[in-house]
């Protein structure tokens, strides 16, 4: 089996909404209805974005009535960004319940996503809505594997259960590649930001990352903290370990991550229905 094999299925096809709304957004005679028209193509999209635009996740004094009205409070950039991240949603299903649990895969997602987001508030990043987005495309690599090579999947999660390693040690044995490696190819397929093509490709090893470790190691301390909680899984069989001298390279410390951990828990459930129901 090779990766580019399965990056050429149909799954692996970009995500053709996101792509028409970054066009648009390049092109300097768009308008807002421009945007809002692509939107409205994809049947239950602007339903879905507004929901979500009214709820904790953004924090908005006013309710936000029409797609037009929340890209004029939050910017088409930003409303692009949670596009993607519900069109992505929608792209996996069909996945045998035996293997993976969609539902456990995502709450692991939105969940380190959320923390993600919490982690860049402490460093006074101002887009926070993009590094959500990066927790939640962390693990894309695997959902690409158990859609299109279920079989050699779930002979890895068994091997990894059993042994008790790491899901992408055990795939790199049996198939000479990770989902991490998927996922990075993947998304640079999609030409999304070189930031998600490594986070997506390093979050097991962010201080391998080449131009953006303190980033990819936000997420890597996330998608700890979320399996940590208890919300959903990727396929990982335990707890992953922090990775040496990542609370050191951040300079966070134990206490900065119990506080994040508490309020990611606060605010899940109403993110996970905005995204999921």
């Amino acid at each position: 089996m090779k990766i580019q094999d399965i990056l050429t299925t149909e799954v692996a096809s970009p995500p053709i909404v996101y792509h028409k709304l970054q066009n648009a957004i390049q092109d300097p005679e768009s308008t807002f209805q421009n945007f809002a028209d692509i939107i409205r193509s994809d049947s239950g999209l602007s339903g879905r974005l507004l929901r979500i635009v009214n709820s904790s996740f953004y924090g908005l004094s006013g309710k936000v009535e029409s797609i037009t009205h929340a890209m004029n409070i939050l910017g088409i950039d930003k409303l692009a960004d949670i596009a993607l991240a519900t069109i992505v949603m929608s792209k996996f299903n069909g996945i045998p319940r035996d293997l993976i649990d969609l539902e456990l895969f995502w709450k692991h997602n939105i969940a380190c996503g959320l923390a993600v987001k919490e982690i860049a508030v402490l460093f006074g990043e101002t887009n926070t809505e993009k590094f959500y987005l990066l927790g939640m495309l962390h693990d894309i690599g695997s959902l690409v594997l158990y859609k299109e090579a279920p079989s050699i999947s779930r002979t890895c999660l068994n091997r990894a259960d059993y042994e008790g390693q790491h899901l992408f040690v055990v795939e790199k044995e049996e198939m000479g590649f990770s989902h991490a490696e998927i996922g990075r190819q993947l998304l640079d397929q999609w030409r999304l930001p070189e930031l998600f093509v490594e986070t997506a490709g390093y979050h097991h090893n962010p201080l391998d990352a080449p131009k953006y470790p303190k980033f990819v190691s936000m997420v890597h301390i996330a998608d700890i903290l979320s399996y940590e909680l208890g919300l959903g899984s990727s396929g990982e069989p335990f707890v992953p370990p922090l990775g040496n001298g990542i609370l050191q390279f951040l300079q966070l410390d134990r206490s900065q991550l119990i506080e994040i951990k508490a309020s990611v828990k606060i605010s899940f459930d109403e993110i996970y229905q905005m995204f999921c129901d």
